[in-house]
């Protein structure tokens, strides 16, 4: 079951891309995303939508904008002009992974880290070989920094803000 999240997560990931790199407009991006959550929603029942973790997404989504730009400026990626709207969505996506996520890394913190940190430039690779996004490969190895360091960070902002007094 939660590969399937991972896969439909990656689904998410290249439709945006699409839709940004061949100039579909944003809309059909927050559709698709809406459509594909709802789908994961129904199908597997998930029904936590507390106002906690809609916080939490929130913050994930500006720690996802600063990320993308920081990747944008260092021209490690290239968004174009600006950085699309549909990244901070994306991220705000991926915080709705956090429940799962969090449970299962209890015991292996450190180990799903360096998991972050070796697969997280496969998902940017992906999207260059797909759709053609613009990627600096030298700039793989910050990624992959990068997620490493975001793991620990976020599961502590998800502890004190989703699990806190719960």
């Amino acid at each position: 079951m939660y590969l399937f999240k991972i896969l439909l997560l990656q689904v998410i990931w290249i439709s945006l891309v699409y839709c940004y790199k061949f100039h579909i407009p944003h809309y059909w991006a927050f559709g698709i995303i809406s459509i594909l959550v709802l789908l994961e929603k129904l199908v597997f029942n998930n029904s936590i939508a507390t106002s906690k973790l809609i916080l939490f997404n929130t913050i994930l989504a500006i720690i996802g904008l600063a990320h993308e730009t920081t990747l944008h400026k260092l021209g490690h990626v290239n968004y174009g002009n600006q950085i699309p709207v549909w990244i901070v969505m994306m991220w705000f996506v991926f915080g709705h992974y956090y429940p799962e996520l969090i449970k299962k890394i209890k015991d292996n913190e450190t180990v799903f880290a360096c998991l972050f940190g070796v697969f997280a430039p496969f998902t940017y690779l992906t999207a260059y070989k797909i759709v053609g996004l613009e990627l600096n490969k030298e700039g793989l190895l910050f990624i992959s920094i990068s997620w490493f360091l975001f793991l620990p960070i976020s599961a502590i902002l998800y502890r004190k803000i989703v699990l806190k007094d719960s």
